[in-house]
């Protein structure tokens, strides 16, 4: 394997796995603790909260599977290069 193209598969790989990284932390530390605010103001006024659509109902299990994906392919990949 060329090192240009090895290099260029590394950063993606970097890439993706730290966008996956942000969107966690996003969920976890910003939206899902606006959206515990929603639910209490929502209980108190009488109005629904609609959690599916904020697209944070399963982040952890989707940052474990794009990892899990991403190192699959690194290894793929390696092993191949040998």
């Amino acid at each position: 394997m060329p090192p240009w193209l090895s290099k260029s598969i590394t950063g993606t790989s970097i890439a993706v796995i730290a966008m996956a990284a942000l969107q966690w932390g996003a969920c976890r530390f910003y939206v899902l603790p606006s959206i515990t605010q929603a639910l209490i103001n929502s209980v108190e006024t009488g109005k629904e909260v609609n959690i599916q659509s904020t697209g944070c109902a399963d982040s952890d299990s989707r940052t474990v599977t794009v990892a899990v994906g991403v190192l699959t392919t690194l290894i793929s990949l390696s092993r191949s290069s040998q």
